[in-house]
């Protein structure tokens, strides 16, 4: 996941299954079912989502996204 649409939409990938082309994201609330479609459709896998803080989401953005990644 690009460190651009992490920072959008406030996500952060946590698993991926080759198997059923399925993403989990982490999110924090408020969930907009309407964020979960467009994310299928950008991402052209199926998408669910597990909920965290949003202190802890921002946290993990940061962990794993540095500044210089676009």
């Amino acid at each position: 996941l690009p460190a651009e649409m992490a920072r959008k939409y406030q996500i952060v990938p946590i698993e991926y299954n080759h198997e059923q082309d399925k993403i989990r994201l982490c999110m924090a609330p408020p969930f907009e079912l309407a964020l979960l479609k467009e994310l299928e459709e950008q991402l052209d896998k199926q998408v669910d989502f597990v909920l965290t803080t949003p202190e802890q989401l921002q946290q993990s953005i940061d962990l794993h996204y540095t500044d210089t990644e676009q």
